[in-house]
């Protein structure tokens, strides 16, 4: 039980999040850039870490943790993308206009996506590169 709360609350806390960054607000271009820029930042900080954490520093170790950072740099952007990409097409539907509406929609729009870029990020993820 307290996984699903913590899930549940992970969506909302998200679609809060670009509820109020972004939701038909004006100077979105230059939020949005500064948004991606820190999660590009933090997702090539967060790959080191974990690629210097398990490695052992042999070629071959050094190779997969090269591509690890480069997929982790590509995987974690491209999923607030989407969520952008889920945003902006809640801003062109009309009977999304208040906070209740674009949270449930978003929320039911994030978890249903978020289920097929997992698989797509696990099929990434596991190719054989050797």
């Amino acid at each position: 039980m307290i996984e699903f709360l913590s899930v549940l609350s992970v969506f909302l806390g998200l679609s809060n999040l670009y509820y109020f960054l972004f939701f038909r607000r004006k100077k979105k271009n230059q939020r949005a850039s500064v948004f991606f820029s820190v999660i590009f930042g933090l997702s090539i900080l967060l790959g080191i870490i974990v690629a210097v954490k398990n490695s052992d520093f042999s070629i071959d170790s050094i190779f997969e943790s090269i591509v690890f950072v480069l997929l982790i740099s590509i995987l974690i952007p491209g999923y607030f993308f989407m969520l952008f990409g889920i945003n902006s097409l809640l801003e062109h539907i009309p009977i999304v206009r208040g906070y209740f509406s674009y949270n449930v929609i978003f929320s039911v729009l994030t978890i249903s996506l978020s289920v097929f870029y997992y698989f797509i990020s696990l099929l990434i993820l596991t190719l054989d590169y050797f």
